[in-house]
């Protein structure tokens, strides 16, 4: 089935995951409930061979009330899959409005979700 017979499907992205089977299946976690929650995955291929290469990138436009108008405001977060051996990024990167980190040493699939869940907003 193409992407013309689905109306609702916007565009089709591969997803570079890497790491444990926990962390890549983390990673995808984290695509679908972003997805389901109305944001953006931005495609992976924008980001590699950068230094500091992201898990996950996700986006969307927000509306905000600016006196009697109504604007639209663009966010952009960085996900990264914290595992027992990964370095803890600082969270300090100037191109994301915000980096969220979701911690997932030693915790079961089950919890994984629940975490994945209670991070990304």
């Amino acid at each position: 089935m193409s992407a013309a017979a689905r109306p609702d499907v916007r565009h089709f992205l591969s997803l570079k995951v890497g790491g444990s089977n926990e962390h890549r299946i983390a990673q995808c976690m984290a695509a679908i409930w972003s997805t389901q929650q109305g944001w953006r995955v931005e495609s992976q291929e924008n980001y590699r061979g950068l230094p500091t290469e992201p898990d996950l990138v996700i986006s969307r436009r927000d509306k905000i009330r600016d006196g009697a108008r109504i604007r639209e405001i663009p966010l952009r977060y960085r996900i990264e899959i914290i595992g027992t051996h990964d370095p803890i990024p600082d969270g300090i990167d100037k191109s994301y409005d915000e980096v969220l980190k979701i911690h997932i040493a030693n915790l079961t699939l089950d919890e994984i979700w629940r975490e994945v869940r209670r991070v990304i907003p």
